[in-house]
């Protein structure tokens, strides 16, 4: 037996709502739907949900106990759903090492334009500086484009 979800919310908004007519309204469908999903529900858990008496609707014993199933049910779906979609953002650190005579301050300005993109990316940028007027100037364009700079000053041994 495979469930259909949406039988589930439209059983939960007229339970809430105890009304097929309300719970239509509110989801955007016809009333024949709604009825035709509930008998579907019905039919697949052997029970009856709602005691149906005029133009009301209330919830049978049975239907009670669905209904705190399908609350449970609906947060988990949710959780899931939550849960995958915080998977698909990309996450991490990118760590650029190189000496200065490698260092191209396009490099940092072209990650700046992705870096609103992907914000749970943080760029490390480490430059062995030898010469000292090359890591001010590094440093500028770095701070320019808000990346985290860790330069490392490096004196050759002569």
């Amino acid at each position: 037996m495979v469930m259909d979800l949406k039988n589930l919310a439209t059983f939960i908004h007229v339970a809430e709502l105890n009304s097929f007519t309300k719970a239509a309204a509110v989801l955007g469908y016809s009333q024949s739907t709604v009825s035709f999903q509930i008998r579907q529900l019905e039919t697949e858990l052997n029970a009856q949900l709602f005691e149906r008496i005029n133009h009301t609707v209330a919830l049978t014993e049975k239907g009670r106990e669905v209904l705190n199933y399908a609350h449970r049910i609906r947060r988990m779906t949710m959780e899931l759903t939550e849960n995958m979609a915080d998977q698909q953002e990309l996450k991490g650190h990118i760590r650029l090492a190189m000496a200065d005579s490698f260092y191209e301050p396009d490099i940092v300005i072209a990650y700046s334009s992705y870096s609103p993109k992907f914000i749970s990316i943080e760029l490390l940028v480490h430059i062995l500086v030898i010469n000292h007027l090359l890591f001010n100037r590094y440093r500028a364009v770095i701070r320019k484009h808000e990346i985290n700079f860790q330069p490392q000053m490096h004196m050759p041994v002569n």
